[in-house]
């Protein structure tokens, strides 16, 4: 009797595809899972902005840096220094 469930019950699984469909479901819960973590890393990145974008108005620093990164101004006496990159992100001029 045990013997014959045993053999129905693979038979099932196996004519129903079940082993194939619960790995397709694990598969999608770890997508649903990454593209939560994913959403919350961005309404992080949301929020921060956010709240600068609300300290642009009250707070004079952060209105002169704001300033400072549209314009490219810089202070008298201050050096800047740019580096540029060139195809594939290696710093131009530089010899390997």
């Amino acid at each position: 009797m045990v013997t014959l469930v045993a053999l129905v019950t693979v038979l099932y699984a196996n004519r129903r595809n079940l082993i194939e469909r619960y790995l397709e479901h694990e598969v999608h819960e770890d997508q649903i899972s990454a593209g939560q973590q994913q959403c919350e890393e961005l309404q992080k990145e949301i929020d921060s902005t956010r709240r600068r974008v609300e300290n642009l108005d009250s707070d004079p620093l952060e209105i002169e840096a704001a300033i400072r990164r549209s314009k490219d101004l810089v202070r008298k006496g201050e050096k800047i220094y740019r580096i540029e990159t060139g195809p594939g992100g290696a710093p131009q001029g530089t010899h390997q």
